[in-house]
């Protein structure tokens, strides 16, 4: 990774795992009003929908909606992600209502570095109907210990994982996590060709084979 690449991810860590990121009330917006004002009424002629988002990226429910100063198949992960989650809760809300309240609070830089985990965390605790608790796994450690993601989960409905794309990547992802009856986990929007993808665990989707993924953050529902 090149100098100018560790600069902006170690920018990029602060701004997400640090706890002065977290969310405040009546704080600045994150994308100013005429944008969201002008993506609310774009979004608006894109088709609605009710069913699970994934395959972003990939001609997805979400790829035609704009978050920000961008397009939702380029940065709505975590938009997406949240739409998924309370939709498996049985909490539904609209993914475009989801996307103008984080970019009201939330986004980053206009969302072209996707949305703070605090701000995931306190949308979650507000609309999720149930008890949920945010994990942030420190990356600026050198040799931090491996987190115990089946104990963390243990009990779960559902979980909101952020990731980075790879140790020497600055770039991160975030999805759905349904654990299933068999042990089992089922990962929403983890690639842009699928809806979803089951792994015995968190640790076996990390594992990629070349340049495993690191966890940022875990947003877990009771």
């Amino acid at each position: 990774m090149s100098y100018r690449s560790e600069k902006i991810k170690h920018w990029y860590e602060g701004k997400i795992t640090r706890a002065g990121n977290a969310v405040r009330e009546g704080g600045l917006r994150s994308v100013p009003s005429l944008i969201s004002k002008h993506n609310q009424k774009r979004n608006a002629h894109v088709p609605a929908t009710r069913s699970y988002i994934g395959q972003q990226g990939g001609g997805g429910a979400a790829d035609g909606l704009r978050f920000g100063l961008f397009s939702m198949a380029f940065n709505g992960c975590e938009v997406i992600a949240v739409y998924n989650l309370l939709k498996y809760l049985g909490r539904f809300r609209d993914i475009r209502e989801i996307a103008a309240d984080f970019e009201k609070q939330g986004a980053i830089v206009m969302g072209g570095f996707g949305t703070r985990p605090s701000a995931l965390y306190h949308y979650i605790r507000n609309h999720a109907g149930r008890p949920s608790e945010l994990y942030i796994f420190r990356p600026e450690k050198k040799d931090p210990e491996e987190p115990d993601y089946a104990q963390i989960l243990a009990g779960a409905r559902a979980a909101v994982l952020t990731f980075w794309n790879g140790h020497n990547s600055w770039t991160i992802h975030t999805v759905m996590i349904a654990p299933l009856k068999n042990g089992k986990i089922r990962v929403f929007n983890r690639y842009p060709d699928r809806l979803f993808h089951d792994y015995p665990s968190v640790e076996a989707m990390l594992a990629a084979p070349i340049d495993p993924l690191k966890a940022v953050s875990m947003i877990v529902v009771r």
